[in-house]
This record gives C-alpha cells, sequence and structure tokens, in this order.
C-alpha cells in the first residue's frame, strides 16, 4: 500500500500531477493485471471487468462481495465480463432464511400458505 500512496501523493502528501498515460501503467503495477490490458481501458476498470483481470492468468474471478472467494471463469477467452458472482452463491441460503425469519417472526406477517 506504501507503494500506492508514493505514487499517488508527493513527498508533501499533495497530489502529483502525473502524464495521462501513467494512470494505466501506475494501476497495473499496484494491482498485477496485465499493462496491455490496462492500457487498453485507460486504467478505468467496471467493477465486472476488475473482477476478470485480477485473476485472469489462472482463469479465475473475484467475488463481487468478497474478493478472497474466486470461481472459474465461465468463459476465459471471451471479451464479455458477464459471469456468475463466485461469492454470492454462498450466501442465497443465509439470506433468504433470515428474510423469512424476519418477516415471520418479528414483523409477523402470515400468508396463510403451507410450503
Amino acid at each position: 500500500m506504501r507503494g500506492a500512496i508514493s505514487w499517488l501523493t508527493s513527498s508533501k502528501g499533495k497530489p502529483t500531477p502525473r502524464p495521462l498515460h501513467a494512470l494505466p501503467t501506475g494501476w497495473a503495477q499496484l494491482t498485477g493485471i496485465d499493462q496491455a490490458v490496462s492500457r487498453r481501458l485507460a486504467g478505468r476498470f467496471d467493477v465486472s471487468e476488475f473482477r476478470r483481470e485480477l485473476d485472469r492468468r489462472n482463469g479465475k474471478v473475484r467475488g463481487r462481495y468478497d474478493a478472497s472467494v474466486s470461481g472459474f471463469d465461465p468463459y476465459p477467452d471471451s471479451s464479455s465480463h458477464h459471469f456468475d458472482d463466485p461469492s454470492g452463491e454462498p450466501l442465497i441460503a443465509p439470506l433468504t432464511s433470515a428474510a423469512v425469519d424476519l418477516t415471520k417472526r418479528k414483523a409477523r406477517l402470515e400468508t396463510g400458505r403451507t410450503l
């Protein structure tokens, strides 16, 4: 992180003016993302693109809610960056259970339907 701070600021802690080509290069060095991709996107990544490019060398994508969770990229050679979130899938069951519990116990709402 110290390298990122020194890249962004001068010794006095003020922002350092950089040429436009420095952003993609600095971003690639900071994250480990391929410099060619960073230059093509001018260092400005969409969230999905960033999650995909961060571990693309290994054919994996990172989770949106938890970046420590990774999953295999279903289309590693595609330029499209649409894929399921590997960190979201494990959250579906507990969040659904919590919502049902909250609705039934705390709000005391009943639908009259049986499961």
